[in-house]
């Protein structure tokens, strides 16, 4: 190795030695600068991957997934309306019903026309892709696709249905049974030792007084009345009762409902047919009386006093002369009549009209049904 002299240059009055390390420092310098550049942008990258990362935990924590469409479905598509200032409140948000025609990755389909639409049969088929969130699925005219219910259960609710098929598991074992018993005896005597079960006895003479001692007497005088004018009690007095005679009506009222739901008691007569019918369901055989299970179901009667006498509204048809452009006519009408009889006799007639208005209610669902046949078609 050639070391540089002392000697000075002539031409430029530099020492050789000097000339060679201030080339070498710009050149540590400059090799610094390269490794402290590459350094802080790996530490860059590795900070925004970190970010990124912490960015999309969040985002798919609160992200709901999309509902997935397969090839077939019929969809909805939002449309893109032009903003030329018209008002877009009686205009169709959505177009369609198209069909999806392939599935594509990112959430992302391919719809196309419908075979037998106007366009289809005019050979100008609609097709491009949409973004899911731009989608809905096309339901039926008159038809709601409702989701099943799913029963929610409370956690601790569960627990203790399980801590009882458990149990009754265990009493249904003697050999369980009694392995049971015997652990609960030494759990009882650890936790007794540990002091965590006390007789009133072995607690502090405080603690026992407060047990023994029974709870304070509310006092009559009240705070806020005392410097009340008596007028002015007395309105709070009335103010009191009123609220205690709404809380009993209302306690009376409960009772009474409760009583009418224990009763079964029925308000409507179809929802008696229903009653009367297999199933609860208006079947034709069940109205007809044809049904062999339930043919010979009854109408149950709560009756207290059935000679007492009531009155009720009976449709009739009668015979009446109507004046029809100045001359009397005979003509058959329908009215609303009041008539008075026992509860007894009531029950009687109402027990041998109902199979007429069973065979009516038979006719209605067969109209209903009909009726509802030829507008689907």
């Amino acid at each position: 190795m050639i070391l540089p002299n002392n000697d000075c240059i002539q031409s430029i009055t530099i020492v050789h030695k000097q000339a060679l390390l201030d080339q070498l420092s710009r050149y540590m310098i400059m090799l610094k600068c390269k490794l402290a550049v590459t350094k802080c942008k790996e530490q860059a990258a590795r900070k925004i991957e970190a970010a990124q990362q912490n960015q999309k935990r969040g985002f798919d924590k609160k992200r709901k997934a999309p509902r997935k469409y397969r090839p077939g479905d019929l969809v909805l598509i939002k449309k893109q309306h032009p903003a030329t200032g018209a008002s877009r409140k009686l205009q169709n948000p959505y177009s369609g019903p198209l069909v999806v025609k392939v599935a594509l990755p990112n959430d992302r389909y391919i719809v196309t026309d419908m075979t037998g639409s106007y366009r289809a049969e005019n050979r100008t088929n609609y097709e491009r892709t949409v973004a899911v969130d731009r989608m809905k699925p096309w339901c039926t005219p008159g038809v709601v696709n409702m989701a099943p219910i799913k029963k929610k259960i409370d956690r601790q609710e569960q627990v203790k249905q399980n801590m009882r098929k458990m149990r009754a598991k265990i009493k249904s074992d003697p050999v369980k049974y009694e392995e049971y018993k015997r652990k609960e005896r030494e759990r009882y005597k650890k936790r007794k030792a540990e002091g965590k079960i006390q007789k009133i006895s072995d607690l502090p003479e405080r603690q026992q007084r407060a047990k023994h001692s029974p709870p304070p007497s509310p006092s009559s005088i009240e705070p806020d009345t005392l410097n009340l004018t008596p007028n002015r009690q007395l309105l709070q007095g009335q103010k009191r009762s009123r609220n205690h005679r709404r809380k009993l009506n209302k306690t009376i009222k409960s009772l009474q409902e409760r009583n009418k739901l224990l009763e079964k008691k029925v308000t409507f007569p179809d929802q008696l047919c229903k009653e009367l019918c297999c199933d609860d369901v208006l079947g034709e055989d069940c109205l007809s009386r044809k049904c062999k299970h339930c043919k010979d179901k009854q109408v149950l009667f709560n009756i207290s006093q059935p000679e007492e006498r009531i009155r009720y509204n009976l449709w009739q048809s009668k015979k009446m002369k109507v004046n029809i452009k100045g001359e009397e006519k005979d003509c058959q009408k329908t009215v609303k009549e009041v008539v008075e009889s026992t509860v007894r006799e009531f029950v009687i007639k109402f027990v041998n009209d109902l199979p007429k208005y069973m065979t009516h209610l038979l006719n209605r669902i067969h109209q209903y049904n009909t009726i509802d046949k030829l507008k689907k078609n």
